[in-house]
């Protein structure tokens, strides 16, 4: 009887056992169910939240460009000046090393760019012809978003001077030859050059469209320095005689010779917003000392006007992105010839293959002399 009582008492104990096995590998299925639906769901939430915000805001571009046009040059280093801009100058030599932080105070085309620094170096630091590094951030308007740029260049001294109750250090570096800029923005910006070098017309914009924008006369012609679909920024010979804070009609005639882009319309009547512009002097050319005085005028698009066929007659539209396509396909591929270009991908111009005989030059033939020295010795 105790042994028939001890195998029950085990058998059951084992039913138990299992009965609990079975029931411990069935939960983790469940939970892994839940775990993946759970992922499903984030990761459709995730594509949701991205095409509604390239659908709202565009595509996200961040990159680098190089500026080296001397009015770019002038006319941002202008508005750090005037937007008191914050900057980082970095030294690294191997007589002195450090990094200071402070703020542009003046720029001067004819010499340097002065940096005020927040804080007093050491005096045993004479600040002359040391590599240096300058960052620099600011707004371009207040409710712009914040601009990111940064040049090579070399220290030239530094100056103590009392203002009032307090002394501050101000360093001159050389004026730079190019700038790097941070592209962080909703739209990719181009610069057009070249043979696709763009300019624009200027005119005051009516309250109702015309019955032709191009019958008005361009109160003003401007260069274009960059370009997205966004905005613009011109650049106008001497200064401008444009109204401040009021709409302006751009005409704008794009360029698709050797282009991959297929366009309805290559002339653009385009509404802009100007939000600041800048009055620069540079210095003279070699064969006139006078200064040159050229106006830069950044602005945002608000709209354009478009052509109806059916009631031949022009209306206006805001701006929107499907409103932009054709300048938004123009810029692409413009952006694209300028990547084959740089990569090597380009074809060759035919000027270039019929410049060159079709048929190789023929080879000299051989001397008497050589053949008797070349030749091998016969065996006798």
């Amino acid at each position: 009887m105790p042994a028939l009582s001890a195998v029950t008492k085990s058998t059951e104990e084992f039913a138990k056992v299992k009965s609990g096995l079975d029931s411990t590998e069935t939960v983790p299925h469940e939970y892994l169910w839940w775990l993946f639906l759970g992922l499903a769901v984030l990761i459709a939430l995730s594509f949701l939240v991205t095409w509604l915000r390239k659908k709202r805001r565009g595509s996200l571009v961040a990159g680098w460009t190089t500026i080296t046009e001397p009015h770019r040059l002038g006319a941002i280093l202008k508005r750090a000046v005037d937007r008191q801009a914050d900057c980082t100058l970095e030294i690294f030599d191997h007589q002195h090393t450090d990094i200071y932080r402070g703020q542009v105070f003046e720029a001067d085309p004819d010499q340097s760019v002065i940096l005020e620094l927040a804080q007093l170096p050491d005096r045993d630091v004479d600040f002359e012809g040391f590599p240096a590094q300058v960052h620099l951030n600011f707004r371009p308007a207040p409710k712009q978003a914040m601009e990111h740029y940064q040049f090579s260049s070399h220290t030239l001294g530094l100056a103590l001077q009392r203002e009032k109750s307090w002394r501050v250090a101000r360093v001159a570096v050389a004026w730079p030859k190019s700038l790097i800029s941070a592209q962080r923005r909703d739209f990719l910006r181009v610069e057009p050059a070249g043979e696709y070098a763009l300019t624009a017309a200027l005119r005051l914009a009516p309250e109702t469209p015309p019955p032709d924008p191009d019958d008005a006369r361009p109160q003003a012609e401007a260069s274009v320095l960059d370009l997205s679909v966004n905005g613009i920024q011109l650049l106008i010979p001497g200064p401008s005689d444009l109204p401040d804070n009021q709409t302006l009609l751009l005409t704008l005639d794009l360029p698709v010779d050797g282009l991959e882009a297929e366009l309805k319309n290559t002339r653009l009547h385009l509404l802009f917003s100007p939000l600041y512009r800048d009055l620069i002097t540079l210095p003279g050319e070699a064969h006139s000392s006078a200064p040159r005085a050229r106006t830069v005028i950044r602005g945002n698009f608000i709209g354009r006007y478009r052509f109806n066929p059916e009631t031949k007659a022009w209306y206006g539209v805001e701006f929107n992105l499907e409103n932009f396509q054709d300048l938004t396909h123009w810029i692409h591929a413009y952006q694209r010839f300028r990547l084959k270009k740089e990569k090597g991908l380009m074809p060759v111009p035919m000027d270039r293959v019929n410049a060159y005989p079709s048929l190789p030059p023929e080879r000299p033939p051989p001397r008497d002399d050589d053949d008797e020295d070349d030749a091998p010795e016969e065996k006798t």
